[in-house]
C-alpha cells in the first residue's frame, strides 16, 4: 500500500487485501480448532480474541499519528 503510486492504486490494492483477510479470519478459527482440543482450544480463541481486538485498539491512533507525516505512511505498518 505504501508503495502505490496513486489514490486510485491504493484503492484496488485495499480491495484485493479486504478480500484476502475474509478468507484467512475464517481460516484461523479452524486451524485453532483443529490444533488445540478442550480447554487449549477455548484458551487458543480467547488469546486470538485478546491480541486481535488488542491490535485494533492501537492500530488506529498509530495509523491517524503516521497518515499526518504522509497518507501512504499508516500502509508502512503492513511491512
Amino acid at each position: 500500500m505504501a508503495l502505490a503510486p496513486t489514490f486510485a492504486w491504493l484503492l484496488f490494492f485495499r480491495a484485493i487485501q479486504g478480500v484476502a483477510y475474509s478468507a484467512v479470519i475464517p481460516l484461523t478459527i479452524v486451524l485453532i480448532g483443529d490444533l488445540l482440543e478442550g480447554d487449549k482450544e477455548i484458551g487458543g480463541q480467547g488469546l486470538k480474541g485478546i491480541f486481535g481486538s488488542r491490535w485494533i485498539l492501537c492500530s488506529s491512533p498509530i495509523g491517524g499519528l503516521l497518515a499526518t507525516i504522509a497518507w501512504y505512511w499508516p500502509f508502512t505498518c503492513y511491512f
